[in-house]
């Protein structure tokens, strides 16, 4: 009878008496999946977002096999609605367990582990996921998408040279897997294994110029800046740098670390590529920041200053204020010249 109150209460529009004569028989049979899923789905209707996902996330408890499946989904999108998707979490775990090639459940759970910053988690996920992709590319993808998230601060850095190792299965010269695995292998100091990947590419590409191998020399001055041999890193920027004479970022890391290792005139040379590159949004492949270009011209007026060329210094100073007309630094200077 109470049930088909509750139609007719549907029936006749009136759906919050309808939720209420509902809501009494669930209170008495709590563990009803059917009275529970009919409260759940009136309650999207009504739009009582809280309610409906507190009401999804009993029934997903109550849930197994296939049936849990959909029941994670619909919690999942009422845990984003209200702005608390980790609620999500378990019901989206154990719907995956139920059915394991499910995409969207992979994809739903992939993306909350990561806003959750459970990078090791979405990490593991994407290894077991690998290891069930039959194409290659795919597969590859993966591999190298896990590897990065068990590069980030607090992963693991031995899990990360497995998975590449095995990402070299697919694609045993991809510079992007080999600075990878350098990178790994040199947050555990293994230094020399991090060279040899990193020089196995450069061996493949004898003669070659290309941006991607300017990330495998920067990625070697990492390796022996890890080292501590400042020379030989600045030997490995300065290949980086001319395999991509046109990256602010590389440019002005050249600059610095000439700098520090009293390598003035290599120093200048990478300042002033930058000083007339292409204006751009960010500092890289496609130009320097108003900022950065201002940066490398203050730096020379600095060092033009020093040499004993005021007349230079207050030249590049002119061009560091005209393309960042609040640069502290320039401003302190051109006043410093003008004071003599």
């Amino acid at each position: 009878f109470a049930l088909r109150l509750v139609e007719l209460l549907e029936a006749s529009g009136d759906l919050t008496a309808a939720r209420e004569r509902l809501a009494e028989r669930v209170q008495a049979a709590p563990d009803d999946r059917t009275l529970l899923a009919r409260l759940a789905a009136l309650d999207v209707r009504l739009e009582n977002w809280e309610q409906a996902a507190s009401e999804y996330a009993a029934l997903a408890a109550l849930e197994q096999g296939p049936e849990l499946v959909g029941t994670a989904l619909t919690l999942w999108d009422l845990c984003q609605r209200i702005g608390r998707p980790a609620d999500a979490r378990s019901a989206l775990e154990r719907a995956l367990a139920a059915d394991p090639t499910n995409v969207e459940l992979k994809d739903k759970l992939g993306e909350l582990l990561e806003a959750m910053g459970a990078y090791r988690e979405r990490a593991e996920l994407l290894v077991r996921e690998a290891e069930h992709t039959a194409d290659a590319a795919e597969r590859l993808a993966k591999r190298v998408r896990a590897a990065e998230l068990f590069l980030l601060p607090d992963g693991d850095a031995e899990a990360a040279v497995r998975v590449l190792e095995a990402a070299l299965e697919d694609a045993p010269l991809s510079p992007d897997v080999a600075v990878l695995l350098a990178r790994a292998h040199t947050q555990l100091s293994h230094f020399e294994q991090a060279l040899t990947v990193l020089n196995a590419i450069v061996e493949a590409n004898r003669g070659k110029r290309s941006r991607t191998l300017a990330l495998v020399f920067e990625e070697m001055a990492d390796v022996h800046l890890a080292e501590g041999y400042l020379s030989d890193a600045l030997q490995a920027l300065q290949r980086a740098f001319e395999m991509d004479s046109r990256n602010a970022r590389l440019g002005m890391r050249l600059a610095r670390l000439a700098l520090e290792s009293e390598e003035e005139e290599l120093a200048q040379r990478a300042l002033r590529a930058i000083s007339i590159m292409k204006t751009a949004a960010e500092d890289g492949p496609e130009g320097a920041r108003p900022e950065t270009k201002a940066d490398a011209n203050v730096a020379l007026a600095w060092m033009a200053r020093k040499a004993g060329d005021p007349r230079r210094a207050r030249v590049l100073v002119t061009k560091a204020l005209a393309e960042c007309p609040e640069h502290a630094q320039a401003r302190a200077l051109l006043a410093e010249l003008d004071a003599r």
